[in-house]
């Protein structure tokens, strides 16, 4: 029985260590839900002091030259999905909230300012889709990226669209179920399909 063991731990020990993946830079103070999930290359996932991250939230940084980084205070809520794509970049800044099911890509870079407000079930993409050949699969043309920035103090309603190419600026609010394919003005206030300034916020409109 002694000379099965010893074999068996021979065995054991000679068998390849599996690697261990990289940690996430986790700042202080910072709380993540334990059924959270940092996928791919998550020692380029860098997360602020008191950071929150909620049960079912997913972060995946596609590649070795793709990033996310969540700004001090921010908070990522119930099952949303931040996804860089290949060498994408994901950037939020200082006190944002990404609000349950929302979806944020970065494939040609997303970046925002501080006390950024996202709610429910958005979905922002900075790629399009190449079409311009018609006898080659859409999926085979490519994409073009552009990218989004949105600035500081901004409201972007449940549902919202945010598509490639858009700046959102300071203080600006997106009503609900808005599909933004324009860049939207200082404190403006936009909303419909797609999105058209409607007015802007008190305090703004000196700058229209």
């Amino acid at each position: 029985m002694f000379s099965i063991l010893s074999k068996i731990k021979q065995l054991v020990s000679l068998q390849p260590k599996s690697e261990e993946k990289p940690s996430v830079v986790l700042g202080e103070g910072a709380q993540v839900a334990s059924d959270a999930y940092f996928e791919g290359h998550a020692e380029n996932i860098v997360i602020g002091k008191r950071v929150v991250i909620k049960s079912g939230a997913r972060l995946i940084c596609t590649n070795a030259d793709a990033s996310i980084t969540i700004g001090d205070g921010s908070i990522i809520q119930y099952g949303a999905i931040l996804e860089t794509g290949p060498s994408g970049r994901i950037e939020l800044g200082r006190s944002n909230s990404i609000n349950p099911y929302c979806v944020v890509y970065g494939h040609g870079g997303f970046k925002t300012g501080s006390y950024v407000r996202i709610a429910a079930h958005t979905v922002i993409i900075p790629a399009n889709h190449i079409y311009d050949d018609a006898t080659v699969p859409i999926a085979k043309q490519g994409l073009l990226k552009k990218g989004i920035q949105i600035g500081n103090d901004v409201w972007i309603g449940t549902g919202c669209r945010i598509l490639d190419g858009v700046t959102v600026q300071d203080g600006a609010i997106v009503a609900a179920g808005a599909v933004v394919n324009k860049s939207i003005d200082r404190g403006g206030i936009a909303g419909g399909v797609p999105a058209r300034l409607i007015k802007y916020r008190p305090g703004f409109e000196h700058d229209s």
